[in-house]
């Protein structure tokens, strides 16, 4: 990705690799993992236009149900379907004070974290790479 940043944000950097991803390389990944650096509404847009599936951190102060994620229901557990401020409907899962979105209302929480902790090891395995090679 690097190669490709002339001076774009992080957002438009995705954007341009995801374009990439499905027209040139014909890519159909089962799964987009991302944290909520990359969080943009336009990046989820793009993901769920191409029919893909997404689980992301999303930072506090995005819109869900027209309220500040973090004030949408005040308790530390919950997960609930509901709209963006984009219009995508997204099912939001709260873990005390961390956010997670999935573009597919029918997964549950638990699945939805599952994928979001593969993340993890995709981060180490680039740790690795990167101290090796």
């Amino acid at each position: 990705g690097l190669a490709y940043r002339h001076n774009q944000s992080v957002q438009e950097l995705a954007l341009h690799l995801l374009s990439q991803a499905r027209n040139r390389y014909r890519m159909k990944p089962m799964c987009v993992l991302f944290d909520a650096g990359f969080f943009s509404g336009k990046l989820l847009e793009r993901i769920a236009s191409y029919g893909w599936m997404f689980v992301c951190r999303a930072p506090k102060t995005i819109l869900f149900e027209s309220k500040r994620i973090w004030q949408f229901k005040r308790q530390g557990f919950w997960n609930d379907p509901g709209h963006l401020k984009c219009g995508l409907k997204v099912r939001a899962v709260r873990r005390a004070d961390k956010f997670y979105l999935c573009n597919r209302v029918s997964k549950t929480a638990e699945e939805i974290l599952k994928w979001y902790q593969k993340r993890a090891v995709i981060e180490e395995v680039f740790k690795i790479l990167k101290q090796c090679c």
